[in-house]
């Protein structure tokens, strides 16, 4: 198979953590491939998949699988090319998070947490 899965970058090129981790890397097709589980938006789930370039060879496709649980499972593919406006997204995203981090701002409570969220009694 040639899929490395859960492979582990160094993100500080990125402006990112020490280490992060790509769901899924096809090496063969050039694909970068991120797992979701739970609604999300389809615009910021593709932001996940423009994180960076692997071992400096631009990935240009993404792949969003979703998994959503509600009375049946839903699974939903997005196939996306990655170009230079959704990489100018993420590297705002991760800018705009680093300030918050360095600021000590309080994100506050999300919008549309999922009524099926772990965490959903901590916040309300």
């Amino acid at each position: 198979m040639p899929f490395l899965v859960e492979h582990r970058l160094d993100g500080s090129l990125l402006g990112c953590s020490g280490i992060i981790a790509v769901d899924c890397y096809d090496y063969l097709r050039n694909i970068v491939f991120e797992l979701k589980v739970g609604e999300g938006k389809i615009a910021h789930n593709r932001l996940c998949t423009s994180d960076g370039d692997i071992y400096e060879i631009p990935v240009d496709i993404g792949c969003v699988i979703t998994l959503s649980f509600g009375e049946k499972l839903s699974i939903t593919k997005d196939l996306h090319y990655i170009d230079a406006n959704l990489r100018s997204r993420w590297i705002e995203e991760r800018d705009r998070k680093a300030e918050m981090v360095f600021k000590e701002i309080d994100p506050g409570k999300a919008e549309d947490c999922s009524k099926f969220c772990f965490f959903r009694s901590r916040c309300l």
